[in-house]
């Protein structure tokens, strides 16, 4: 039994982050379309599914964090999927915006994972991306660019976690089995 969807669509465009050597963003554009559900059966008691993403590069989006670590932005999600991660903010009626978007320069780069922690002086937002080349790019979300690269796995990164109580303790698992 298959379930009843309506949906409105809707086109959205952004300014793209594009890591370049020297840790600079270019600044391109980019569009999604989202899909507020007007109608669904409930997935389980007490949930309904609200919104649909597509993302404009038409791959797999393997990663999904919510920004937990600062209550005043704890409504930022971030996608990962291709070489790109996207930043939406969420609305409490289901609304979604999105607000950057990162584009990694090597094409080759498939995101699979990310996580958010904040910067300890300025509170801004980051966010840290890793993927299929196991190089874990650090996002100052503030700023818009990338203020760390680190290398040191042998095969791709399937997960990142910042430590719960140290926001500046990034710990990743990786496919060569560290």
């Amino acid at each position: 039994d298959m379930d009843s969807v309506e949906e409105s669509r809707g086109t959205e465009s952004t300014n793209v982050a594009s890591d370049v050597p020297d840790g600079r963003s270019n600044i391109q554009s980019a569009s999604v379309n989202t899909s507020k559900v007007k109608s669904v059966r409930p997935l389980s008691k007490g949930w309904q599914m609200v919104r649909r993403v597509k993302e404009d590069h038409g791959q797999v989006i393997f990663g999904l964090a919510i920004n937990l670590y600062d209550s005043a932005r704890n409504n930022l999600v971030a996608t990962t999927g291709a070489n790109r991660a996207t930043i939406y903010e969420m609305s409490a009626d289901g609304g979604m915006h999105v607000l950057q978007v990162y584009v990694d320069s090597d094409r080759s780069e498939s995101f699979f994972c990310c996580a958010w922690s904040l910067h300890p002086a300025t509170r801004d937002p980051i966010l840290a991306v890793a993927g299929q080349l196991g190089i874990i790019r650090v996002i100052n979300c503030g700023t818009q660019t990338v203020t760390r690269t680190l290398m040191g796995h042998g095969n791709s990164i399937n997960d990142l976690r910042f430590h719960p109580y140290d926001a500046s303790l990034l710990l990743s698992a990786s496919k060569d089995e560290s």
